[in-house]
């Protein structure tokens, strides 16, 4: 089955992107005969994007999109948002430190049932992590095109997330840059708000602060031609004013929090003990308002701790993905 974007009509831009519903729908048909991973895609964006403060910029063919970095939810976001629209595969650069926690097993356990269910939609995400030390770091960002023929490219450019909002973005790789300019494409520069608070708490975020909405801003792209005419330092200037002159004032708090979402979180937390993501995974499908058949039944031994039998397209994924979520908590056998 072919996951590709159809070529946009004539009147179409690189601006026209959908509202929720429309995105929603794409998206379930870009992730077809799925039940419980197209959910816990789609989940989360019903939370925590905010889809009218945004501009989704996606292109229709492949692009670099650099953006900065509020929290670790925000690389599945995209990546789910870029593939609804486009339906180009993209490649996600991420720290390694992902693949540690919660973030990186959910990750993988979605991306390893698309594989067991030989899915159209197998390749289309993938996500990989720079290593840690400069010179293996250095080789990999430098073969970086090798991995992405017909791929687009999502990059944090600061590789660090950040502490409080409007924080600017200061750094991009020299070998990242010399990367985007042997692939020839243009570079959207992408601006995420609205995930941290006015001013650093001393630590980093996984989930948006007080549970709000992120606004994503996309900048118009910018051509390889544009980037021709200028030294390394004012290219990577370039890029780095672009995601910049999207930013709210520096230490002003644009966030609007979801208290009713936070506190439902916290409960279960307290209830289960369970970390932050599988909380709101939880609460997310919990909460749903189109959920699937799969999803139900997820519902159900969330409720009661009965795994099915039945009904369910993999059940040796399902029961790992039930007990994950929900570390394995109130499980009966019948």
């Amino acid at each position: 089955m072919d996951t590709q974007l159809a070529a946009p009509p004539a009147s179409a831009t690189y601006r026209d992107a959908p509202v929720l519903p429309a995105l929603r729908a794409a998206l379930r048909a870009r992730l077809p005969g799925l039940g419980l991973p197209a959910d816990l895609a789609l989940a989360p964006i019903d939370h925590l994007l905010d889809h009218a403060g945004s501009d989704l910029r996606f292109l229709p063919t492949p692009a670099c999109y650099y953006a900065n970095h509020q929290t670790s939810y925000e690389s599945f976001l995209i990546a789910f948002l870029h593939l609804a629209i486009t339906g180009v595969p993209l490649l996600a650069v991420t720290h390694p430190g992902l693949f540690d926690n919660d973030y990186g097993e959910h990750c993988m356990l979605l991306a390893e049932q698309l594989r067991r269910l030989n899915h159209p939609a197998a390749d289309a995400i993938q996500v990989v992590a720079v290593p840690h030390e400069l010179k293996p770091a250095r080789d990999f960002l430098l073969s970086l095109p090798e991995h992405l023929q017909g791929r687009s490219l999502l990059v944090h450019i600061g590789a660090w997330r950040e502490l409080y909002e409007g924080q600017p973005v200061n750094t991009m790789a020299k070998d990242l840059m010399e990367v985007t300019l042997r692939l020839a494409r243009p570079i959207v520069p992408v601006r995420i708000s609205g995930g941290l608070p006015a001013r650093s708490l001393g630590y980093k975020f996984h989930l948006p602060y007080r549970m709000a909405r992120l606004a994503i801003r996309m900048a118009p792209p910018i051509t390889p031609e544009a980037l021709a005419g200028l030294d390394p330092l004012g290219q990577r200037r370039r890029v780095l004013a672009a995601i910049n002159d999207m930013a709210p004032p520096a230490g002003t708090y644009v966030g609007r929090p979801n208290q009713g979402l936070l506190k439902r979180c916290l409960r279960r937390h307290v209830q289960t003990g369970s970390s932050a993501l599988k909380c709101f995974l939880m609460e997310a499908v919990e909460t749903m308002a189109d959920p699937s058949p799969e999803t139900e039944l997820l519902r159900e031994f969330i409720r009661y701790g009965v795994l099915p039998s039945e009904g369910v397209a993999d059940p040796e994924w399902f029961a790992r993905q039930a007990m994950w979520v929900s570390d394995g908590r109130g499980l009966k056998t019948v």
